[in-house]
């Protein structure tokens, strides 16, 4: 035990054995003959299996009922959960629709069309590697999107 005083464990057993003791005093004690005796005890034995029986149903239908809502509780998550996955992946299978904007390959074509319009210059070679480099990026990552 600790200095800083008894926890609820210790009192309840505390109290537990100090109750089965002072029973056994008085039934040592008890000016009733032997018969009435094992009669008054037989009857506080069967009472007390009574309210025991009684707790352990009252026990089961409580817990029945907690299993009962948190299977309820649990469907309702994975519901709301398989929703809001399917929503995401909606989203990012078409990122572009949702907010009313082009497909980025019909604007990777707009852009290689110009390139292609422009006269040939030294930087021409640069722009070409760079807009196969923006294709093969969108390419992958569409490639990724679909898989």
């Amino acid at each position: 035990m600790s200095k800083e005083g008894l926890s609820s464990k210790d009192f309840l057993l505390g109290t537990m054995i100090g109750g089965l003791v002072g029973a056994a005093t008085a039934l040592l004690l008890a000016p009733k003959s032997g018969r009435e005796l094992r009669s008054d005890i037989n009857d506080q034995a069967t009472y007390v299996r009574l309210k025991t029986e009684q707790m352990k149903h009252s026990a089961l239908e409580k817990g029945q009922g907690l299993a009962v809502t948190a299977k309820d509780k649990t469907a309702q998550f994975s519901d709301t959960i398989s929703l809001h996955s399917a929503q995401l992946v909606n989203k990012i299978k078409r990122p572009g629709e949702e907010a009313g904007e082009d497909m980025p390959e019909a604007s990777l074509q707009v852009l290689e069309d110009e390139v292609e319009n422009q006269p040939s210059s030294s930087s021409q070679d640069g722009i070409q590697q760079k807009l196969d480099e923006a294709k093969q990026a969108f390419d992958e990552v569409e490639h990724n999107i679909k898989s």
